[in-house]
């Protein structure tokens, strides 16, 4: 969810239809894509193969979402 919120702010929107990797590899072109790509693999690896080790590196790649330019 902070993703998606830090993105919106940056005039980002993810489709509800999309899955996180569509989503993720249709914003070529973006300065954002690929702090996307990789939390999104971060994120699947906690979500679907219980990884609790990747935690740490979501929190970090969220940081630097948050801090692209608007």
């Amino acid at each position: 969810r902070g993703l998606l919120v830090a993105l919106r702010k940056r005039g980002i929107e993810k489709s509800p239809f999309l899955t996180a990797s569509e989503f993720a590899a249709g914003l070529s072109g973006s300065p954002a894509r690929p702090l996307v790509a990789e939390f999104t693999l971060g994120y699947e690896a906690v979500r679907f193969g219980r990884n609790a080790e990747e935690i740490p590196r979501l929190a970090d790649l969220l940081r630097r979402i948050e801090a692209l330019p608007r």
